[in-house]
């Protein structure tokens, strides 16, 4: 991890600085594939949707409660960082 307080942003928080392994491997072998198919918007959100149902199985599952917070969870900060990309995110001066 490359110091993920420092993040300003949760576009540079999930792409810079937290769990570089995951992010690359997530990048290369999920995202850029469907990007090509169905836009950035769509990958993104699948992306996460994938980190979200990692993190139930080894989470929710061995707790045996829980079930579909994580993935709940991943999903608003794919939409989070969508928002900040966007034109009233932007505005907003999100994503800076």
């Amino acid at each position: 991890m490359r110091a993920p307080i420092l993040a300003t942003s949760l576009t540079e928080f999930w792409g810079k600085r937290w769990n570089a392994a995951f992010h690359q491997l997530a990048h290369a072998y999920a995202f850029q594939p469907l990007r090509r198919r169905v836009g950035p918007k769509v990958a993104t959100l699948f992306v996460f949707f994938i980190s979200g149902l990692v993190h139930e199985a080894v989470i929710s599952l061995p707790a045996g409660g829980g079930y579909g917070l994580p993935t709940a969870y991943f999903l608003f900060q794919g939409l989070g960082l969508l928002f900040e990309r966007s034109k009233p995110g932007r505005w907003l001066g999100l994503g800076r």
